[in-house]
């Protein structure tokens, strides 16, 4: 005589076995939203080492102009709602270019992206766009003479170069990372 499984026997093992799977996907779940939180922070901090090396050669590479008028460095400081959205001119020799190149570094129409735009001063083509990556916020300070750090910098009157930048980013997810840069004329 052959003999199955009860209904009894059949409806315990389906329900032990609707509990291991819905224990195992809570755990999964949990190391799935930290895989992601961990590929997230990654993401930040490899975007945040680019604007980095971005923003260290561009400022080594600061360079007067020919023209009178023209600033070789401006900072606005523009703060809502407790967030920074600076924006940054500077006059760079870049290698391999001709002339002076004018590089301006700001957040875009959504406040989202920090974006870098440079384009030939005296050139007649568009600025050429690169996006840095997702933040929150973009603060630029400038060292004075007497070693204050000023958010606003070369509005008006006579030139004088800053001892050095200070540049706080705040990523996406709100972690900041600050990065001082020496001029190359404030050094003198």
């Amino acid at each position: 005589m052959s003999r199955g499984f009860t209904l009894i026997e059949m409806l315990a093992v389906v329900t032990v076995f609707a509990m291991i799977a819905g224990i195992s996907y809570g755990v999964l779940g949990v190391a799935g939203d930290g895989f992601l939180r961990l590929q997230a922070m990654r993401d930040a901090q490899e975007a945040s080492s680019w604007m980095g090396r971005l923003l260290r050669q561009d400022c080594g590479m600061m360079s007067g102009s020919e023209v009178k008028n023209t600033r070789p460095l401006r900072l606005n400081g523009d703060t809502r709602g407790g967030s920074n959205f600076d924006e940054l001119w500077l006059l760079v020799r870049e290698p391999g270019k001709p002339g002076i190149t004018e590089v301006y570094y700001h957040m875009d129409a959504n406040g989202e992206q920090l974006v870098r735009e440079s384009r030939l001063l005296w050139g007649t083509a568009a600025p050429q766009r690169m996006q840095l990556g997702k933040v929150q916020s973009f603060r630029v300070e400038a060292m004075d003479a007497g070693g204050q750090w000023q958010n606003r910098w070369a509005t008006e009157g006579v030139f004088i170069w800053p001892r050095a930048l200070r540049v706080t980013v705040a990523d996406a997810m709100n972690q900041q990372t600050s990065w001082i840069l020496p001029t190359p004329m404030g050094l003198l």
